[in-house]
């Protein structure tokens, strides 16, 4: 659009010439520009509005970014990461509704529209990132490869509506869950912590399994060597696993010939007190 200073050059260029001057008007500058009195407090209030959304849109970037580094590792890798499992799903879900032609189309439409705004957004950005002169000749910025993702997502798209018939899903969904699984293995935040923590118990929780198979199978073979002793030696197991370091006597006859003989003298303070106890009871 025409500025405040060129377009009152050309109506004094033109007020100039009907008068018949003369005159070549080359330039003309505004040094400064202040609103009414009375509508300067409204001015500024709406200088200080757009202050805020900057700062409110920074700390907003700043947290996304903590987040997603959080989660990845990188800011950059997080948001590839994500847009590799979108392609993903829209492609299982186009595939999945092939004998549908009128859904798939509709859905195929919808995802055209999201991607295409994706990428107006994403350029909204690279042409702020130029403005505020970030950009530099020979080197490329996130945002910029974030636009070259959107550009294959987009391109797949549009491969698809320009022929869904012979569009081979099968190969494209492959390489699509290669390449999110690619970059979920680069991944170094907390998921990917969670994941090595998953693993890692799957592996003990296996190990420890197959050692009781094979201690199973060692067992089956003593007891079907020799089942009594087999037992017997069972059942002391849980003798000591019930009774630990307590002394424990095996008699070698018939417990009914064995006689018992107690020494009373010889009880403890507390038997005698459960003696009282219960004979108080009695009474």
């Amino acid at each position: 659009p025409e500025c405040a200073a060129s377009a009152r050059r050309r109506r004094i260029q033109e007020e100039a010439d009907n008068l018949s001057l003369g005159v070549e008007i080359t330039y003309v500058g505004i040094l400064a520009v202040h609103p009414p009195p009375e509508a300067a407090p409204a001015f500024q209030d709406v200088l200080k509005a757009e202050r805020k959304q900057d700062q409110m849109r920074y700390q907003a970037e700043a947290e996304a970014a903590d987040m997603l580094a959080e989660v990845v590792g990188d800011p950059t890798e997080a948001l590839k990461l994500a847009l590799s499992i979108r392609t993903l799903q829209e492609l299982e879900d186009l595939s999945n509704r092939r004998d549908d032609p009128a859904e798939r189309a509709d859905m195929l439409r919808e995802y055209i529209t999201v991607a295409m705004g994706d990428l107006v957004a994403i350029e909204r950005e690279i042409q702020r990132e130029r403005l505020l002169g970030q950009l530099r000749p020979g080197k490329t910025t996130p945002r910029q490869k974030l636009r070259d993702e959107h550009q294959k997502r987009l391109a797949i798209l549009s491969r698809i509506q320009a022929d869904p018939a012979v569009f081979d899903y099968a190969g494209a969904i492959e390489t699509a869950r290669k390449e999110a699984d690619d970059r979920f293995q680069q991944a170094v935040g907390s998921p990917a912590a969670l994941v090595a923590q998953a693993q890692a118990y799957r592996w003990r929780q296996e190990l420890t399994e197959r050692a009781r198979l094979e201690s199973f199978r060692l067992q089956m073979l003593a007891y079907q060597a020799g089942p009594r002793i087999y037992m017997l030696d069972r059942w002391l197991d849980v003798w000591d696993e019930a009774l630990p370091n307590m002394e424990k006597y095996v008699l070698g006859i018939d417990r009914r010939r064995v006689e018992l003989w107690l020494n009373w003298e010889r009880q403890s303070e507390a038997m005698e007190r459960v003696t009282f106890e219960s004979e108080d009871a009695g009474r």
